[in-house]
């Protein structure tokens, strides 16, 4: 394992900067590539990017298949998002130095509005524009769990249309997108420009995926007064923190009846972001490996979602409006069966909600 990522470092494919990210990851691996470890990383070794249940072996031949999935999935994002940009007249071999319109646009804008006439900071916020072309998959992922956000605390019913840009902050663990979304509102038809940032942090608690948003509005037409605030962990129910629970097709014999709905069709059919949860955990089981993501879309079949939530309800169909609530999911796609679980928790903040996702397959292929 050591040996992929030493040949990389030395083709100059991989620097020291985006190794430690993916060491941070793998965390044994440090000394084998006479890499100095920083005081993060001393502290968080054991902190697995590609963190699994704990319950699952996996041998050593599976564990290097993955590291080499993850360091292409590092490279692909790179020079994707090179071949994407826009922002023209700046390379990293300039001197730095600190734009002051483009400190006025970050400011007035929360960096969701930066145009290609600014120089970036090389650590900064770069903008990406896509016109009428179509965003990768899980930018369009993100932008919709933003809206879905939204709709949810707001009681609106924002539709997604398209995404005309989106901007990255460099070198950030979580790698922040500050999405721009055009939606439709079914409430009256009419268009909106909708702004969210979404984060994709480090796994903590055994789960493949971990997507939170952090802030979630419909574009002012002029500069505002709101900040970008952090989640506050601390603010969710115990019962949703900690370790991932694990996949359940039914209530078990002690457990409390109360706290599950079985969806049904109709659920299905009024609620889309049911469909959304579906594709993020499809996602989560091909989270370095776009590709086999994209060509196992659309999801074919929901079989079953079970709902577990503390949040009591007068109508059980409420539950699927729980503020912290737990999706079990079996569905099916290119004749393949998964099953995943989908912790749907929030702070209490406005416009932050976190979706923490395991996903496997089945092994038996679906009659589909």
């Amino acid at each position: 394992m050591a040996d992929v990522l030493r040949r990389l470092l030395d083709s100059g494919k991989l620097s020291d900067e985006k190794c430690h990210l993916i060491l941070r990851g793998l965390g044994n691996l440090v000394d084998e590539l006479y890499l100095p470890k920083n005081d993060e990383e001393e502290e968080d070794d054991d902190e697995l990017y590609l963190s699994k249940n704990e319950e699952e072996d996996e041998d050593e031949e599976e564990e290097e298949e993955d590291i080499n999935d993850f360091v292409q999935f590092i490279l692909s994002e790179n020079k994707k998002e090179e071949e994407e940009e826009k922002v023209e007249g700046w390379t990293s071999e300039e001197e730095e130095e600190f734009d002051e319109e483009y400190c006025r646009q970050v400011n007035d804008s929360l960096g969701f509005d930066i145009d290609g006439n600014v120089r970036i900071p090389r650590c900064g916020i770069r903008p990406f524009f896509l016109g009428d072309r179509k965003p990768r998959s899980h930018i369009a992922l993100y932008g919709r769990l933003g809206v879905h956000c939204f709709n949810i605390e707001q009681g609106r019913k924002l539709q997604y249309v398209h995404i005309p840009k989106f901007n990255i902050e460099c070198y950030s663990l979580s790698r922040p997108y500050y999405i721009t979304v055009e939606v439709n509102d079914l409430n009256d038809d009419s268009p909106h420009t909708f702004q969210t940032l979404v984060n994709r942090p480090l796994p903590r608690n055994g789960e493949n995926l971990r997507i939170c948003t952090e802030f979630c509005r419909i574009k002012p037409q002029t500069p505002s007064e709101e900040t970008i605030s952090l989640l506050d962990e601390q603010a969710i129910d115990k019962f949703y923190r900690g370790s991932m629970p694990k996949f359940v097709s039914k209530p078990g014999p002690d457990d409390d009846k109360l706290r599950f709905y079985e969806v049904q069709e109709q659920d299905i059919c009024e609620y889309d972001w049911l469909r959304l949860y579906t594709e993020f955990a499809l996602f989560s089981f091909y989270s370095y490996n776009e590709d086999g993501f994209e060509s196992c879309l659309p999801v074919e079949e929901i079989k079953k979602i079970l709902v577990e939530t503390c949040e009591t309800h007068s109508d059980p169909r409420l539950k699927l409006k729980s503020s912290n609530a737990i999706f079990h999911i079996t569905f099916s796609a290119k004749s393949r069966n998964y099953k995943s679980v989908v912790r749907r928790t929030m702070d209490g903040i406005s416009g932050h909600i976190v979706l923490e996702i395991n996903s496997c397959r089945v092994d038996q292929p679906s009659s589909a």
